[in-house]
C-alpha cells in the first residue's frame, strides 16, 4: 500500500449544490481478528496523475445510486456483461469475483452528484488500476496493478453537479477497492443524524465532533430527535502508520464498524451497554472509518478507540482465513517462520476447519543482484506474486506433488505475496528460494 500525493491541486469550477456525498460502507460481514504480530514491509509506489485545471459546466440532474457496469475484459470492450445501482462504492472481493465474471475484469460506476463549493480530498485504495474524471475531465489516474495502495488527489470545486467516473480494471489475484473524499483539512468526525433506527430517509442534521465518546443517557443527542428509536453515522479519515491495530467500541444499543469498507465489528442489535473489540492490519496512510450507531429505547451510548500493537512480523505475515477466497478479516495474523507445512487432514490454526481454508504470507525481502530460482509445491492451490506481478500460477485443486518454479532476475528489495487454499482432503505447502548465480552480461 502506498501513498501517492500529487503536488499539484486541481481546480474546479460549475453550478448547484447538495451536501457533500456520503460514500457508506459495503455490508459485507467480516469476523474479527484475533492479535498477531505485526511489522510488514512497506507499499510499492504508485502515480496519481492529476491533470484537470478547470472542468466544463454540465446540466444535469443528481442520481441517488451509482450506475455500476461490469465488463469481463479490462479494456471496457463491447458491451457489458452485466449491470446494476449500487448505493455505494467499497468492494473487498477478495480471490472471488462479482457473480459470472472472470478473474480478469473492468467495472465503470457513474453517477451525477451535487458538491458544494470547496476543496476536496479524494482517495482511493485498490489493488488494480483505476482512473477518475469529473465532467469528463481526469482528475486521479494510476492505471496499472500492483500490491493494495493508496492514491490521492486534492482538487478544488465550484458549487455544481459533477459527473463522475470510475473506472477500474483487476487481474487475477486478490481485488480491493474503496473509494471516498471529503473536505480538504477535515480531522474531525462528522456526525450525521436520522430520526429512525435505520439511517434511512432524510437526515435530520449533521455537525463535526472532536471525538466519538458519546454518554447521551436518557437525553437525545441534537434539537430535533427523540431520545430514542434514532440512529447516527460518524465519519472520519485518519493517518496512519502500518501496523496491526485494535479497534475497541463501546454501545448501547447497536454499533457496525467499517475500516476502508469492510465491516469489522457487527452488533445491530438492542440490548444493554457492551464493548467489543476486533483487531486489522493496516498499510500506512490515510484511512476511513465509519461507525453505524442506532438507539432502541432507554439509555444511548456510542465510543470509539483505537491502539496500535507494538508487535512485528520479523519474518513472514501470515493471515488465516475460514474460507477459499481470503474473503473478509482474517481469522487469525500470526508470524510464520516459513510457508512450509505440512498439516495432512487437520486444521492449520484454531478457528478454521481441516478444509475450505486459505492463507496470505507476505514479506519484503533484500536481495543481491543475481539470477533467483522460486518454487513452490502445494495440495492444494497457490499463486506467487513479486511486487504485485503474478509469476507462479497453478490455482487447482489436484494433488501437486511436484514443485512448479520460475527464475528471475533480482536485486534488491522486493515484496512477496504467496496466497494458498485448501478445498478438501491433505493440506500442505513448501516455498524454496534460492541464488543461483550472478547476473550474466556480455
Amino acid at each position: 500500500a502506498l501513498t501517492n500525493t500529487p503536488a499539484a491541486t486541481n481546480t474546479v469550477p460549475a453550478a448547484t449544490a447538495l451536501p457533500t456525498p456520503t460514500l457508506a460502507p459495503p455490508t459485507t460481514t467480516a469476523t474479527p481478528a484475533p492479535s498477531a504480530t505485526a511489522t510488514e514491509p512497506p507499499p510499492a509506489t504508485s502515480t496519481a496523475t492529476p491533470t484537470a485545471t478547470e472542468l466544463p459546466a454540465i446540466e444535469n440532474s443528481p442520481d441517488a445510486f451509482w450506475a455500476a457496469s461490469y465488463f469481463d475484459n479490462p479494456d471496457f470492450n463491447g458491451q457489458p456483461f452485466r449491470s446494476e445501482q449500487l448505493a455505494t462504492i467499497g468492494h473487498h472481493w477478495g480471490l472471488s469475483r462479482p457473480a459470472g465474471l472472470p478473474e480478469t475484469f473492468g467495472v465503470r460506476w457513474q453517477r451525477n452528484i451535487a458538491l458544494p463549493a470547496r476543496s476536496y480530498r479524494l482517495y482511493v485504495w485498490s489493488r488494480g488500476g483505476v482512473r477518475v474524471r469529473l465532467n469528463d475531465v481526469i482528475v486521479l489516474e494510476d492505471w496499472q496493478t500492483g500490491p493494495l495502495r493508496l492514491n490521492e488527489v486534492s482538487v478544488s470545486l465550484a458549487d455544481a453537479i459533477y459527473t463522475v467516473v470510475i473506472d477500474h480494471y483487476q487481474i487475477p489475484g486478490p481485488a480491493d477497492f474503496h473509494i471516498w473524499w471529503e473536505p480538504q483539512g477535515n480531522t474531525e468526525w462528522t456526525a450525521t443524524y436520522w430520526a429512525n433506527r435505520d439511517l434511512s430517509g432524510t437526515p435530520v442534521s449533521s455537525e463535526q465532533v472532536e471525538t466519538l465518546a458519546m454518554d447521551w443517557n436518557d437525553g437525545a443527542p441534537v434539537a430535533g430527535l427523540g431520545r430514542d428509536n434514532f440512529s447516527v453515522r460518524w465519519e472520519r479519515t485518519v493517518d496512519l502508520a502500518g501496523g496491526l491495530y485494535r479497534f475497541d467500541a463501546g454501545y448501547d444499543d447497536g454499533l457496525r464498524l467499517y475500516v476502508d469498507g469492510l465491516l469489522l465489528i457487527d452488533d445491530w442489535q438492542t440490548g444493554v451497554a457492551r464493548t467489543a473489540s476486533a483487531e486489522l492490519w493496516l498499510e500506512p496512510g490515510r484511512h476511513q472509518l465509519v461507525v453505524d450507531y442506532f438507539e432502541g429505547l432507554g439509555q444511548a451510548s456510542a465510543s470509539l478507540s483505537w491502539q496500535r500493537l507494538g508487535q512485528t512480523f520479523p519474518n513472514w505475515r501470515g493471515e488465516y482465513f475460514a474460507n477459499t477466497q481470503l474473503l473478509g478479516v482474517p481469522v487469525q495474523l500470526r508470524n510464520d517462520l516459513a510457508p512450509d507445512f505440512d498439516w495432512g487432514q487437520g486444521a492449520p490454526i484454531a478457528g478454521v476447519g481441516p478444509d475450505t481454508f486459505s492463507v496470505r504470507w507476505s514479506r519484503r525481502v533484500s536481495l543481491e543482484a543475481g539470477v533467483y530460482r522460486l518454487a513452490i509445491r502445494a495440495d492444494d492451490g497457490f499463486r506467487l506474486y513479486l511486487d504485485g506481478v503474478l509469476v507462479l500460477d497453478r490455482w487447482a485443486n489436484p494433488d501437486q506433488a511436484a514443485f512448479h518454479e520460475v527464475r528471475l532476475q533480482l536485486t534488491g528489495q522486493h515484496l512477496l505475496e504467496l496466497l494458498y487454499y485448501d478445498q478438501s482432503f491433505a493440506a500442505n505447502i513448501a516455498w524454496e528460494l534460492e541464488r543461483l548465480g550472478p547476473i550474466l552480461t556480455e
